[in-house]
Parts: C-alpha cells; structure tokens; sequence
C-alpha cells in the first residue's frame, strides 16, 4: 500500500452586493503536496479571481493507494 497526500484548497468569499458566504473546495490541485506548493497554488487562484478573497485555508489530504 503506498501513501501519497495531495492538496486541498478552500476558498471562502463573499458574494458581491450581498452577505453571503461561498466556498469553494478544490481538491486534489498538487500531487505530493507541500505547504510551498499550495501556497503557490493558493497565490495563483487568488491572481483569477475578481472580487477579493476574504479567507483561504489549505489542508493536506492523504490518500492510500
């Protein structure tokens, strides 16, 4: 059985004009996952966006295979 974690990220904003909350979970972005590369991941998606980004977290996700 082999380990491998891959990234998890969640994005948490604030429809515009509104209070409503969203988040969005996009997992699995990099495989054998560093806090450097889902910093770079994170760093990247909030460069896509429009409207500015309240909270981000990421998480590591291990998975077996």
């Amino acid at each position: 059985m082999k380990a491998f974690s891959k990234g998890q990220l969640n994005i948490e904003t604030t429809v515009t004009g509104t209070d409503k909350r969203v988040v969005y979970v996009m997992k699995d972005l990099v495989e054998d996952v560093t806090d450097e590369k889902v910093l770079k991941v994170r760093d990247a998606v909030a460069g896509l966006l429009v409207d500015p980004i309240d909270g981000m977290s990421a998480t590591m996700v291990y998975q077996f295979s």
